[in-house]
């Protein structure tokens, strides 16, 4: 009952909306928009994501305009909505979903390529590398430069890439340009909604999942040993460095100490004394 409540108050401001911006409706089009909140709410949940700039802007729009109904309806379904005004995108994510059902829809390789694009998109958006909406812009030759390296050498091929590619791109976290035949690239575009799609409780989750299946290509496992290695490297050369410096310090010490050791023989009153007493004739 509280939901219908809601939604006809929702219905009323939108026809309300529409008036002021000059559309001739009324109570007796409520066919039509209540048609159009029904679609919008199937087409938030089969996209899970939604951007202002997209072909479903309207239904974008419509959902920004009415966010506590849609809000209390995802809710009420048993998903979490969120507005993100700054980036302009809506996403739609399950309450709850446990990690078993997660690994069951993902396989590893699928799994390898979030965590990748979720990296890339954290270190760009760090330094400061994307667009004002939040934006990051690659190609597939990087891609698979990252996921080589952080999947312990195992290149997936390009067909493959394109495929896994396609799988996120209809949920509305990547876009997916026209192939450069020539060069053989294609353009990615990361977006923003990745962060709450790879959310740390799901990076631990992919990490178990990779070292379930092959600890030889645990991902974490590999960027950590290699930042070991570098800090290793890294204070071993800070080290020899040191040493060098100590070395180069004792020899001068040395030398001098040379230097000063012969100045004081010369000077020394028990040898000159010595020397006269020998020169002395004897009485």
């Amino acid at each position: 009952m509280m939901m219908l409540d809601d939604f006809e108050r929702a219905l009323d401001r939108e026809i309300k909306y529409r008036q002021n911006e000059g559309d001739s409706v009324s109570r007796d089009d409520d066919d039509m928009i209540v048609d159009q909140f029904q679609k919008a709410a199937r087409q938030l949940i089969e996209k899970q994501v939604l951007h202002a700039d997209d072909r479903m802007k309207s239904v974008y729009r419509l959902i920004c305009r009415h966010e506590p109904y849609f809000d209390r309806l995802m809710h009420g379904l048993g998903y979490v909505l969120l507005i993100d005004s700054i980036y302009e995108y809506i996403i739609v994510m399950p309450g709850n979903i446990d990690g078993a059902t997660r690994r069951g829809k993902l396989k590893k390789d699928e799994s390898l390529l979030l965590l990748t694009l979720r990296i890339m998109w954290e270190e760009s958006s760090r330094d400061g590398e994307m667009d004002d909406l939040g934006r990051i812009f690659i190609d597939t030759d990087a891609l698979l430069d990252r996921l080589t390296a952080l999947g312990g050498g195992d290149t997936p091929s390009k067909s493959r890439l394109k495929e896994m590619l396609d799988l996120w791109r209809a949920n509305g976290f990547v876009r997916v340009g026209e192939e450069d035949r020539e060069e053989e690239i294609i353009p990615v575009t990361i977006m923003p909604a990745i962060k709450h799609l790879v959310t740390p409780d799901l990076v631990k989750e992919i990490e178990a999942f990779l070292d379930a299946e092959d600890p030889e290509s645990d991902v974490f496992a590999n960027i950590e040993k290699n930042r070991v290695e570098a800090e290793e490297a890294a204070r071993q050369q800070a080290l020899d460095a040191s040493r060098k410096e100590d070395a180069e310090e004792t020899n001068f010490f040395d030398s001098l100490h040379a230097d000063v050791t012969e100045k004081e023989d010369l000077k020394d009153p028990v040898t000159s004394n010595s020397k006269v007493a020998e020169e002395l004739p004897d009485v």
